[in-house]
């Protein structure tokens, strides 16, 4: 998929799937199995205030990416996030 011109045309859902599927939906699948599976048994470190997403915190660091810059090694760019529907900070934090 040619990205130029795909903020307009694409919404940021399927933009986001595209560049992030898995090369094989078998060990995609196999993977999230494990993954699962040892989530099962994790009871990790309990999470402090200092380590917490807000809402207005992601919208706060989305607002001063700056523009116009070349996209990542997927191809998502910064204006992706920047022009998104506001749901999507809620998706993130």
């Amino acid at each position: 998929m040619k990205l130029v011109g795909a903020l307009t045309t694409y919404p940021f859902l399927i933009i986001f799937s595209e560049i992030y599927a898995p090369n094989s939906t078998e060990r995609a699948a196999a993977l999230r199995e494990e993954y699962l599976s040892m989530r099962s048994n994790y009871f990790g470190f309990p999470i402090s205030d200092d380590y917490v997403f807000t809402t207005e915190l992601v919208s706060k660091i989305i607002s001063e990416i700056k523009v116009n810059r070349a996209a990542d090694i997927d191809g998502l760019m910064s204006e992706y996030l920047i022009k998104a529907h506001p749901i999507l900070l809620v998706i993130i934090v």
